[in-house]
């Protein structure tokens, strides 16, 4: 059972997304329903700096833009075209991901008059080592 005021039972994207030791991302490419771009910029510092969020390498602001360059170009997100949160506070580093975001919006059913939502929620991560590619699927059920 969920016990949401403890961590224990919770797992952030942080560790999840780690590459494996010896490995480095390749591409990734997530879907969503709705899309915190403050939880997207946490991803791609995991992701660019191969390590948990947590570390101390974030006090760094040279640091962290450094890692969001290194993921900028090998990161895709598709999510629901109107539900994109904005961060409440500009961050630059989000601004860097404003490309990297694909707004889906599906067409009005003619018959029924509603407009279905894209609702995946699914990470697709290739890593690389000196042997090749390998590839992991991290199905979510929480919106970045």
């Amino acid at each position: 059972m969920l016990k949401p005021n403890t961590n224990s039972d919770r797992v952030g994207y942080g560790s999840i997304l780690v590459p494996p030791a010896g490995t480095k991302l390749n591409m990734a490419v997530g879907t969503t329903y709705s899309l915190d771009l403050e939880a997207l910029t946490a991803v791609c510092l995991s992701l660019g700096f191969g390590e948990d969020t947590d570390s101390m390498v974030l006090q760094s602001p040279i640091g962290m833009l450094d890692a969001i360059r290194r993921v900028s170009e090998k990161v895709l997100i598709f999510c629901e075209a109107w539900q994109i949160k904005m961060p409440s506070t500009p961050s630059a580093l989000s601004l860097l991901l404003e490309k990297k975001v694909v707004p889906v919006a599906l067409q009005k059913h003619d018959a029924r008059g509603f407009y279905p939502s894209f609702h995946p929620k699914t990470w697709l991560l290739q890593y690389v080592d000196g042997q090749g590619p390998s590839a992991i699927v991290l199905p979510s059920s929480a919106g970045i």
